[in-house]
């Protein structure tokens, strides 16, 4: 049940995270640079998510879904420690 949970709540959060994400890319980088920032950005979520699977799947393998779950929870809120905090 308490991953159930987890689940939710990272859902919740990622639907908060990634309007806000989006809309400050411009403010970041500025229109010259939006372009190559977008495609960076879309090439590293896609890694990222691909990884993800892998290790994810792994970690289910060896230690239980829990903790795979716990540590997407946590990590899922770390990149809004890089936006600017003056919005």
């Amino acid at each position: 049940m308490f991953a159930l949970v987890l689940v939710l709540v990272f859902g919740l959060v990622n639907g908060l995270f990634w309007p806000g994400l989006q809309a400050a890319l411009p403010s970041i980088a500025g229109r010259a640079r939006l372009a190559p920032l977008l495609g960076a950005f879309n090439v590293a979520w896609s890694a990222g998510k691909m990884g993800g699977f892998v290790l994810g799947g792994i970690l289910v393998d060896v230690v239980g879904y829990t903790l795979p779950i716990c540590l997407a929870a946590i990590a899922g809120g770390l990149p809004a420690l890089l936006l600017p905090a003056d919005r």
